[in-house]
């Protein structure tokens, strides 16, 4: 995909992602150990980070950027960043004789992500550190909807007294497989810090529609919770929610559903 489609070259990682099965130093991506990917396509990706770093160089922020907003006077801008965290989610490439395999790890620690987007390549990599960052527990399909993130952002727009904001939801992870095939069972695995919650999943069609009531989740009382669920060919919306808390914690993440 990096040497079709140029868009995606540019998205390739700032941070040095690539290993090799015997554990070695990461090697970077000049180093060309990556089988078939095209030394343009490379060349191209590296130019347009540095034109971006030269631009950010140039400008005063105090902030990240992952929704932005301005609040002040338009030539001085707040930077405010929202990330999805706690889902599983690739963060480098390790290459051996058999080709190249994703791992949940760099360095051999997780770091975690919203699924896409690892937790630390969500700010700009010449930032100290992600604490000014505020982090979900969204996926990087659902963190546009994610609940507790646009109340944090209307909190920001329009702040409120202290003592008026609620408790906040409860953080919740929701692995799914990217394709999964029609008429078989798909697992619907949950993970929470609470052992004891109420939890539904509710599909929802490419039309915005519910296939029906929500799929109640069973837990193990270790805080995780499962059901499966068997969907016609198509793409699904997964929504978790608590059923039994408000302000309710949810997650969600899109399934493709393919032909046997």
């Amino acid at each position: 995909m990096a040497q079709t489609f140029p868009s995606v070259a540019e998205l390739l990682p700032t941070y040095r992602c690539v290993t090799t099965d015997k554990g070695g130093e990461p090697a970077s991506p000049a180093d060309r150990c990556i089988p078939d990917l095209d030394g343009q396509a490379l060349r191209h990706s590296l130019a347009f980070h540095s034109k971006l770093t030269r631009h950010e160089a140039g400008e005063r922020r105090s902030g990240s950027a992952w929704h932005v907003f301005v609040r002040e006077r338009r030539s001085d801008c707040t930077w405010h960043v929202f990330a999805g965290d706690r889902q599983p989610t690739e963060q480098s490439v390790v290459v051996g004789r058999d080709g190249i395999r994703f791992a949940r790890q760099r360095r051999g620690e997780d770091f975690g992500g919203d699924g896409t987007v690892p937790r630390f390549s969500s700010v700009p990599p010449r930032w100290r550190d992600d604490s000014s960052a505020n982090f979900c527990p969204a996926s990087h399909v659902g963190l546009p909807r994610q609940e507790g993130l646009l109340q944090d952002l209307a909190g920001e727009i329009v702040p409120v007294a202290p003592g008026r904001v609620l408790t906040p939801p409860r953080p919740l992870s929701l692995p799914l497989p990217s394709v999964a095939l029609a008429g078989r069972k798909v697992p619907v695995h949950v993970s929470a810090e609470q052992p004891d919650l109420v939890l539904g999943a509710e599909l929802f069609g490419a039309d915005g529609g519910a296939l029906g009531p929500a799929v109640p989740l069973l837990p193990d009382n270790r805080g995780n919770y499962f059901n499966q669920v068997s969907l016609a060919p198509g793409v699904w919306r997964v929504v978790v929610k608590t059923g039994s808390e408000r302000p309710a914690g949810t997650i969600d993440d899109l399934l493709v559903v393919a032909e046997a």
